[in-house]
């Protein structure tokens, strides 16, 4: 029996331990909450968003972040990410981009919990139907790339009851900050955009996020931003790569 919540269900939980027919033992409980999947808003302007893909992490478990970008009227052909989470609960394993664009330039500081990538053009898979309306790389979730962490050991106080949640709405322990989005002929058409984060635990502030300016990014990715623009350090070792891009690239830091 269950009362039906906002986002979630109450539910009478009775656990078994058998040994093959034999009851060992047994417990029951009450108000354990069973969380609705939520069902995320699309975004209604350019930028982009993080989605989780599974239920709150335990220590050890592996975590997946997919980044998606809404384009808008525009098509995306260039992109720089900066990321922030936790690193004392968290160790980000890899950044896997999606088959649209090149393999970005990454600059990741563990220590700090920061990863910043940028990618400087699309894949021929990525070019595909454009232009036109099949274009790939035009639209409300354009894939950008997988971000892929790992929960930390000894580092929840009664872990099975403590989870690291990632609740969405900004809060939680990752934040998103949208450097830049060109197009192929170099037009800036985002910059320094917080990204929405969606958690798995609730799609409430989906629609506020839509309404409110986030120009400034959360407080983490804000500091991330803080260092000198690492793109700008480092433009004369992309050689042809950069080409007729370079300037707007630099005009992103």
């Amino acid at each position: 029996m269950c009362a039906t919540c906002p986002d979630y269900d109450l539910a009478n939980v009775t656990a078994t331990l058998r040994n093959g027919s034999s009851l060992l033992a047994s417990a029951a409980t009450t108000g354990v909450k069973l969380h609705h999947v939520p069902a995320h808003e699309p975004l209604v302007r350019e930028g982009m968003r993080a989605e989780f893909r599974k239920a709150p992490a335990f220590e050890g478990e592996t975590v997946y972040v997919d980044i998606y970008a809404n384009t808008g009227d525009q098509q995306l052909a260039i992109w720089e990410i900066a990321f922030s989470y936790d690193a004392s609960l968290l160790t980000l394993k890899s950044g896997t981009q999606s088959a649209y664009f090149q393999p970005p330039i990454v600059n990741h500081d563990g220590a700090a919990g920061s990863y910043r990538a940028v990618t400087l053009g699309n894949t021929d898979a990525g070019s595909a139907g454009c232009p036109g309306i099949g274009c790939v790389r035009q639209g409300t979730s354009v894939p950008i790339m997988t971000i892929t962490m790992k929960v930390k050991f000894s580092v929840l106080p009664g872990c099975a009851s403590s989870p690291v949640v990632f609740d969405g709405g900004g809060k939680g322990v990752v934040s998103l900050l949208v450097v830049g989005m060109v197009t192929p002929n170099s037009m800036q058409f985002v910059t320094r955009e917080a990204a929405r984060i969606d958690g798995f635990v609730s799609a409430t502030g989906d629609a506020l996020f839509q309404t409110t300016a986030t120009t400034t990014g959360t407080s983490t990715a804000a500091a991330s931003v803080g260092t000198a623009s690492w793109h700008q350090q480092t433009y004369t070792d992309l050689g042809a790569l950069w080409d007729s891009n370079r300037v707007r690239l630099q005009s992103l830091g």
